[in-house]
């Protein structure tokens, strides 16, 4: 069980390499069409492809107001590819927006008293909550043939931004938890 438990992480490093370096030949990955090319028979506040999955939301039918966001919306996916959009999104929001709201939610919790004040628990809690993705999200991506293109180099460029914004995160909370305690 020990081999097994060492084989695994390089394993899994090893499928998110070959997902980056090219998809295997029977993936197909789904095509974003503009809004301009949605026809009559799908919905028309979506686009989806012959599988039902939703490719694009037409924020005007959604109830938007207008041409101001549609003009936006052209503009961002004219300018930035989607998988650069996926990928900083993902990234800004697991890696800036969720640890900070964790540790609002950890430091009113403290503070009103209904968890401990003790640093190894609070240090703990907070490293959780800066913490990537797991890998196995692109295996199983990677498994059942899913845009695993897409998820592992967002997977790859998240753990490359984690190397940053982990010491960011945890000079924070360290000088957090030595206020508090």
């Amino acid at each position: 069980m020990t081999l097994i438990g060492q084989g695994a992480i390089p394993l899994q490093l090893l499928v998110l390499g070959c997902t980056l370096v090219g998809p295997p030949a029977t993936q197909k990955e789904a095509e974003v069409k503009p809004p301009s090319t949605w026809g009559a028979a799908s919905s028309p506040a979506a686009a989806t492809d012959s599988s039902g999955a939703v490719l694009a939301v037409d924020a005007t039918a959604a109830g938007a107001s207008g041409a101001d966001v549609n003009a936006c919306m052209r503009f961002v996916m004219s300018v930035v590819s989607p998988q650069i959009i996926f990928t900083l999104c993902t990234v800004l929001l697991r890696l800036v927006i969720l640890p900070a709201a964790c540790f609002l939610l950890l430091h009113l919790l403290v503070s009103v008293g209904l968890m401990p004040k003790e640093r190894p628990f609070l240090l703990a809690m907070l490293t959780e909550a800066l913490s990537p993705s797991a890998m196995n999200s692109s295996l199983i991506c990677a498994m059942y043939g899913y845009h695993a293109v897409d998820y592992s180099r967002m997977i790859f460029v998240q753990y490359v931004v984690c190397t940053f914004s982990t010491t960011i995160w945890l000079f924070i909370f360290v000088l957090y938890i030595e206020r508090t305690t």
